[in-house]
């Protein structure tokens, strides 16, 4: 099955308005972007990491 170019184009454009869309709502919500960031564990560990939005320095995102 062969997919048109404009299913095509239209893919391209939600999968970057979701990429896009992801950062605008965490600012929103008052997080910070980038830096350092202190994160808890499932057993209540904290620790510190680096995060950003849409990405995973420590680990493969695959999907």
């Amino acid at each position: 099955m062969k997919i048109s170019p404009i299913s095509r184009r239209r893919r391209s454009l939600i999968i970057v308005a979701a990429t896009l869309l992801e950062p605008v709502a965490i600012r929103l919500r008052g997080y910070r972007m980038g830096g350092n960031l202190i994160v808890r564990c499932r057993k209540g560990h904290l620790f510190m990491t680096i995060w950003l939005p849409g990405a995973s320095l420590k680990s493969v995102r695959l999907g």
